[in-house]
């Protein structure tokens, strides 16, 4: 539900230093129209599995 880029977008403008941790969509896929924030977790979740990547 709030994996979205507007979602992120919106956060990033209003605490621009803060890490945004959303776990992906099971149906997302990485491509250059994601915010680059998004795709840092998408990536760190498809490599550490989600609940790995939950431990970082």
């Amino acid at each position: 539900m709030y994996d979205t880029n507007a979602v992120y977008q919106t956060l990033e403008d209003h605490f621009p230093d803060a890490e945004i941790v959303i776990p992906p969509k099971d149906n997302t896929f990485a491509d250059e129209v994601h915010h680059p924030k998004r795709m840092s977790n998408l990536i760190g979740c498809f490599a550490l599995g989600i609940i790995g990547w939950q431990r970082v």
